[in-house]
């Protein structure tokens, strides 16, 4: 397969991936992440796609493999998905700060 049918694929079934991305992820860059992820084992894995299913259930089940097995790496290092959500915090205040000092707000 070539990319650009990969690439026509995956934006068919984008709502798809998105849908599963939303399910196990809360914050709008981790929802990107995963989605990267997904796209990127869904390449991977496509040559060994034997056609038994649908492409759609596929991909689906792929997806759904791939975002539960970041959740589980995500609860194996809770210290540092920790240490992240408290980065996106300070770094979301430190930009409200600095917007009300230069009266943007």
């Amino acid at each position: 397969m070539t990319q650009q049918q990969f690439a026509a694929l995956v934006q068919t079934h984008q709502k798809l991936i998105y849908k599963v991305c939303h399910l196990y992820a809360d914050q709008p860059e981790d929802v990107d992440d995963l989605f990267q992820e997904i796209l990127l084992n869904l390449w991977r894995a496509y040559p060994s796609f034997a056609g038994q299913a649908k492409f759609s259930t596929w991909l689906y089940r792929s997806a759904l493999n791939t975002a539960i097995t970041q959740l589980r790496k995500a609860k194996r290092q809770p210290q540092q998905a920790a240490f992240e959500t408290m980065n996106r915090v300070h770094a979301k205040q430190e930009t409200a700060v600095e917007s009300e000092q230069l009266g943007i707000m």
